[in-house]
């Protein structure tokens, strides 16, 4: 399937449309408009970062502050004949961009926020549901598969990441969910230099910049569970990308994904593993060749919950196993130190500690970071983070990270000393 398959699609549905009856077309139309459901999400943020050293290609200044609002607004149209769509635009507005780098602001002295300012279409698509339990959405969306280790729409940055995709979902077999996208364009949350040596740096005066990139992908995810003790996923992902770079190669990922919870007493036990291998496609070079690993257990209660984990992204000094299209931020600590693995890989194992108390959810997370394929280490990091919600719609929170690298690590950015600390309020209709 590629872009033409698209075209074709869009050419099929507004055949579809044209055979309908006038009236009937005109009468449910305004129905399905004047019946659907609007959505608003405002969110208040500040975010500060302190470095030593400083880190980055032209970064010189050690610390960077950043208040940012982001408003999202979009309506969702009642269904009519199996057909409803969606329109949705965001803005992310900086109060003081003085001292902080957007990715796109041209700031670059200082650490990266990756928060880039303006208002663009966050999604609008057409989808059809008139298929047993199934929806085809066709257009700019939100896509999170499992644990959006792979697919996901990193809902922690202030501008979301969607994409330009046909994708299907059913759930017309018993036990069994699958989903299929074709990926026409990512919208990312951040802007991307165009040139290939500092693919990863942001903008400056000299480089164009895009905070969209053409790619060619196909992703598939196949899910069964009859209970709560056993969900198996099997998936595929495919992604070949019109612009490449060392951390954005094309590959293929075949993985498989088995999770479970029980209730042994009065605590509830769960558990995760997971195995993938990820290969070279199209441009990419020889050598592009690397495997995932995760293994993970939890134990909790109403009030308290412990978990402990060991991930594996495979390197083996020349590639490291790749997740572009994630949401990174939730994986391996929220500095975001490694949110491009390094070519030794990162072996990862942490334990977190999540406490209710009252309306207060409370969450403290330790990383120790190793090379997978070396006898080197990165470093440690501390994450906490306290949520509350206050009513049915806003909520607020505040969240920090430390990160220590050790003296032996790598490279600069492993063995920096980084804080991170933000504090934010949100409205949701």
């Amino acid at each position: 399937m590629n872009r033409r398959c698209l075209a074709a699609l869009a050419r099929v549905a507004s055949t579809c449309l044209a055979l309908l009856p006038a009236s009937a077309l005109a009468d449910t139309f305004a129905a399905a408009l004047t019946q659907g459901k609007p959505n608003l999400d405002a969110r208040l943020r500040y975010e500060h970062i302190d470095t030593d050293p400083p880190y980055g290609l032209g970064i010189t200044q050690n610390s960077a502050d950043a208040l940012t609002t982001r408003l999202r607004l979009g309506y969702t149209t009642a269904a009519w004949k199996g057909l409803d769509a969606q329109m949705e635009f965001s803005g992310t507005y900086a109060l003081d961009d003085d001292h902080y780098q957007s990715t796109d602001n041209l700031k670059s002295r200082y650490p990266i926020v990756p928060d880039p300012g303006g208002e663009s279409l966050n999604q609008a698509w057409l989808r059809y549901s008139g298929l047993p339990a199934t929806a085809i959405t066709l257009g700019r969306q939100r896509l999170a598969f499992d644990n959006q280790r792979f697919i996901g729409n990193v809902a922690w940055r202030q501008r979301e990441q969607t994409f330009d995709a046909a994708s299907l979902v059913t759930r017309s077999l018993p036990d069994t969910t699958l989903q299929y996208a074709y990926l026409s364009r990512v919208r990312s949350f951040r802007a991307f230099r165009m040139d290939p040596a500092n693919a990863g740096v942001s903008c400056n005066a000299d480089f164009a910049c895009a905070d969209t990139l053409g790619l060619d992908a196909h992703v598939l995810n196949l899910a069964w569970s009859a209970r709560p003790e056993l969900k198996l996923v099997a998936y595929g992902y495919w992604l070949d990308f019109d612009f490449d770079s060392a951390a954005r190669r094309d590959t293929r990922t075949l993985g498989l994904r088995a999770s479970g919870s029980a209730a042994v007493g009065p605590l509830q036990l769960g558990y995760a593993a997971e195995y993938a291998d990820q290969q070279g496609i199209a441009d990419s070079p020889a050598g592009t060749q690397a495997d995932y690993r995760l293994i993970e257990f939890s134990a909790g209660g109403k009030r308290l919950t412990a978990t402990l984990g060991h991930e594996v992204l495979g390197g083996d000094g020349a590639y490291g196993f790749q997740t572009p299209l994630a949401t990174l931020h939730a994986f391996q600590g929220w500095v975001d130190l490694f949110v491009n693995t390094p070519a030794w890989g990162v072996r990862d194992d942490y334990a977190g500690l999540a406490v209710n108390v009252e309306r207060i959810r409370l969450n403290a997370v330790w990383h120790r970071f190793e090379a997978d394929s070396a006898s080197l280490r990165y470093g440690e990091e501390w994450n906490l983070i306290a949520t509350r919600p206050i009513g049915q719609r806003l909520g607020a929170g505040l969240k920090y990270g430390h990160y220590d690298g050790d003296a032996r690590a790598p490279d600069a950015v492993r063995r920096s000393t980084t804080d991170k600390f933000w504090t934010w309020v949100e409205y949701k209709f």
